[in-house]
């Protein structure tokens, strides 16, 4: 048959036991060859499902008593393992409001953590998450807003992990805070989720060292 591969399956005649009468017989089959199937590469989520997906499952959230002064950081710390949480500068007015609202905000889930501004993940500090790890947020006086992180680092040691170190990484955004009394908001994924501290206090960054 032309245009087809063919495989030739046969089978030689054969009895099945003397006097049975079972027999097999030789036959020719032609299989035409599979068509090739390319595969689909991977579509990186738009910048709106991004969005969309960031604004949806939160399970609580609050915000601080206090606003969030000049020349302050915010200092928390979450559960290992935690599915998310987020902590964002907002007006006193933005209870209730979607993430993607928010000026500046830091999120810490099973991917790591990072900086999502306005809607957009401006840069990821660290894909990893590990117990240890304290996030501090600055507002500095002249409004510009740094993410400060640092991470316990471990290595195996015959099979155990074992803290060797820690290790900082630090981003300050290009955006300038515009709200004139912003106050702390957190977020809360999973029932499970803990912010297990958190605190102001009165300080500027210091890179490389607080």
């Amino acid at each position: 048959m032309a245009g087809y591969d063919s495989t030739v399956f046969s089978l030689v005649n054969n009895v099945i036991g003397p006097g049975s009468g079972v027999t097999f017989e030789t036959e020719l089959m032609y299989v035409p060859p599979r068509p090739y199937i390319p595969g689909t590469p991977a579509i990186p989520p738009t910048p709106a499902q991004i969005r969309y997906l960031k604004n949806k499952g939160w399970n609580t959230s609050a915000r601080s008593v206090n606003p969030f002064l000049k020349d302050t950081y915010y200092n928390f710390t979450c559960s290992t393992g935690i599915e998310g949480c987020c902590i964002g500068i907002g007006n006193r007015t933005f209870t209730g409001h979607n993430l993607s609202q928010f000026q500046h905000a830091i999120i810490c889930n099973t991917d790591g953590i990072e900086v999502f501004e306005s809607g957009e993940t401006v840069t990821i500090l660290t894909n990893q998450q590990t117990s240890g790890i304290d996030i501090r947020v600055y507002r500095d006086d002249d409004e510009t807003i740094h993410y400060v992180v640092t991470a316990t680092v471990y290595v195996s040691i015959h099979g155990s992990l074992m803290p060797i170190g820690e290790e900082t990484f630090v981003y300050k955004s290009l955006t300038a805070n515009t709200i004139i009394n912003p106050y702390i908001f957190g977020f809360i994924y999973s029932g499970g989720d803990k912010i297990l501290t958190s605190s102001y206090n009165s300080g500027k960054v210091v890179y490389g060292s607080f």
